[in-house]
């Protein structure tokens, strides 16, 4: 049976945003953990950290473009690549579609599928996780999803505990086979939950048809005092 995921984006707009230097988020993590809307969290591929190809400005002058400014050459990383054995929202949003599409899960737009070169697919978009860890981060949140952090030095800790002041290179990073474990379980505690409103729902719709209606009261007649006539 399907396990119905909620998959609220379409598309994703790819654009590259700055990074804080002290924090280590673009503009777009930052948005997602600032309850921004869901329809407003854009999250680029690039955050992958995937090397992008620029081009050099035009020659001065004529304007003629010369060899050079058409030489491409590979940007590095606007930040460190996350520690062994842990990886990003975005990384992690392909690895819960490649999970729940060998689980034949769907959602509102269809079976989930990973896109490929022949197909967009309907995958979880990056979006959603972000969404899904600031709802976590919240002070009232129950059953968080397991997020780290890491210094520059490589230290790795989990949200929240590490050092006051430690500069970050990453956050929101995940341990993906922890991750799943916890996206398997919630599935389950909703299913849980369903299922026990369901049951007390119909006791209740059972009792009520078993307790029987009040008679109403009947109408009790006061007879009139004659009327006596003024002599």
């Amino acid at each position: 049976m399907s396990t119905p995921t909620n998959n609220p984006f379409e598309n994703d707009t790819q654009h590259v945003e700055a990074t804080d230097p002290t924090t280590g988020w673009t503009a777009d993590e930052a948005a997602a953990v600032n309850d921004a809307p869901l329809a407003e969290v854009d999250t680029p591929e690039a955050l992958d950290d995937e090397a992008e190809d620029t081009v050099a400005p035009e020659a001065a002058g004529e304007g003629a473009k010369t060899e050079k400014a058409a030489e491409k050459t590979p940007k590095a990383p606007a930040r460190p690549a996350p520690p062994e054995g842990y990886i990003t929202p975005v990384q992690f949003a392909k690895v819960l579609t490649e999970h729940l599409e060998a689980k034949g899960a769907s959602n509102k737009n269809g079976p989930i599928t990973a896109k490929s070169a022949t197909s967009p697919g309907n995958p979880i978009p990056p979006q959603y996780i972000y969404s899904m860890i600031n709802q976590g981060n919240k002070p009232n949140a129950k059953n968080p999803v397991p997020t780290y952090v890491s210094a520059h030095d490589g230290t790795v800790y989990k949200t929240g505990e590490q050092p006051e002041g430690t500069p970050l290179a990453r956050v929101n990073l995940m341990d993906s086979s922890e991750a799943l474990a916890w996206w398997d379980a919630k599935d389950e505690r909703v299913a849980a939950s369903k299922a026990a409103k369901a049951e007390a729902d119909a006791k209740k719709a059972a009792k009520a048809a078993e307790t029987p209606a009040t008679p109403a009261a009947a109408a009790v007649e006061t007879p009139s005092e004659p009327v006596v006539e003024a002599e």
